[in-house]
């Protein structure tokens, strides 16, 4: 098994009805990448198989697991990059309730959206090359110091966003439950006349930070602002709103599949390999 680079210093377990032992431990670390075996069991077969079946079953075997990974990782990855792409258009047209973002947590948002369709991208091309190469390549980048280094990277940005997302949608919470006598799950369905004078009022607030009612109440008689305004764009922001969530849902559950949360020991060898970079850049 040494001799085979999927298997080589995997550990070995020993099992044979009920006798199970460690025969050796292993000596390698999935870091969070799948396809990466780390102990292999062997048993007796009522037949003496052929090297060469062995071998083609143990591969095959490893192939089926990273492949429900890897399934996974990417409809996860690129599921949030469709819905963020719907997010997008909906929010050119929506009524922001809120002060809004920071210009970080906007340039975050960005660089968290590129993130995931890059991983989606990866996670394809992954999955190509364990259907037609049976993980070859997915083996070899799985051993490399930067591939390990920028998908933990992307891995960190998405949850960023997915971070500066939620708090987002959760200032637009409470700044809905402040104005609407509604419960959430009805504000999308219809907004009576009373709550809509109030959201009004909140939205003025929203666009002028530090406005007085006097002030608010002279913006409306001069025509600056609807004395109510219309509710589809309000629910556009909200249903905005809601596919941030999910997309946070799914950058997490991405993560805690094949990314930092799954294996935390990857940002410190990140770390290590980003300062050696740096210092052997800086020798030139």
């Amino acid at each position: 098994m040494d001799c085979s680079r999927e298997f080589s210093q995997a550990g070995i377990i020993y099992a044979d009805g009920s006798q199970r032992y460690l025969v050796r431990p292993g000596k390698r670390h999935p870091n969070g990448q799948s396809g990466i075996v780390t102990h292999v069991i062997v048993t007796k077969a009522s037949t003496q198989p052929s090297i060469s079946s062995t071998g083609k079953s143990l591969t095959e075997a490893v192939s089926a697991t990273s492949m429900g990974t890897e399934i996974a990782s990417t409809v996860l990855s690129c599921g949030a990059m469709i819905i963020t792409a719907g997010v997008t258009i909906a929010g050119t047209a929506a009524t922001p309730l809120t002060a809004g973002s920071s210009g970080l947590l906007v340039a975050i948002g960005y660089a968290g959206t590129m993130a995931t369709g890059i991983q989606c991208l990866n996670g394809l091309y992954r999955i190509y090359d364990l259907v037609e190469n049976g993980g070859e390549n997915v083996a070899w980048l799985d051993s490399q110091e930067w591939y390990v280094a920028t998908s933990t990277s992307l891995d960190i940005i998405s949850l960023a966003s997915a971070g500066g997302a939620l708090k987002e949608a959760l200032a637009t919470w409470r700044a809905m439950k402040s104005v609407s006598s509604l419960k959430a799950t009805e504000w999308l369905r219809n907004y009576p006349r009373q709550d809509r004078t109030r959201l009004t009022e909140l939205i003025i607030r929203a666009q002028n930070p530090g406005i007085s009612n006097k002030e608010i109440k002279a913006a409306i008689r001069a025509g600056l602002y609807p004395k109510r305004f219309p509710i589809e764009p309000v629910q556009l922001e909200l249903a905005r709103q809601l596919g941030q969530v999910v997309t946070s849902a799914a950058a997490l559950a991405g993560s805690a599949v094949s990314g930092v949360v799954a294996a935390p020991g990857n940002i410190p060898r990140t770390g290590r390999y980003l300062v050696g970079t740096i210092q052997s850049l800086a020798v030139f």
